[in-house]
């Protein structure tokens, strides 16, 4: 098997684990991060989330004990994190929060980030955007 990093950002890495399987992989597998846990994957493109800016990783796949690969990589340079409340979202979970999140994504350059904190930790942003965008691309 082989690990290979697609993608890294500051905060989330990309990762291909080619086993065999189209898009989802042969078994379930085992995820660490500089041997700790960090859960499981079962598709053969798998992105890591909540990783720190400018820090040394080593993914480590394993099957039960058996070592499957690993993959070392460096997450980039964050200069700055805008919270997308400041664009008007009201972050209670209830309301819908969509139209704030194109205010922040045009003012997130490529060394930052949009976070979607929510006012309540219990109650995250409510939005109906269905993918992430990488600022660094200009998508």
């Amino acid at each position: 098997m082989e690990i290979s990093k697609l993608f890294v950002q500051a905060r989330s890495a990309t990762v291909q684990i080619a086993d065999g399987g189209l898009y989802h992989t042969k078994a379930v597998y085992q995820l660490f991060l500089n041997g700790q846990a960090a859960g499981t994957a079962d598709t053969a493109v798998t992105s890591l989330y909540d990783l720190q800016p400018e820090t040394e990783y080593v993914l480590s796949v394993r099957l039960g004990a058996e070592e499957g690969g690993q993959c070392a990589f460096r997450t980039a340079r964050e200069s700055y994190t805008l919270n997308v409340r400041q664009f008007g979202a009201v972050g209670d979970g209830v309301h819908d929060d969509t139209a704030a999140l194109p205010g922040g994504w045009a003012r997130a350059d490529s060394g930052g980030a949009l976070s979607c904190a929510a006012a309540d930790a219990e109650k995250p942003c409510a939005h109906r955007a269905s993918a992430r965008r990488d600022a660094a691309a200009g998508n």
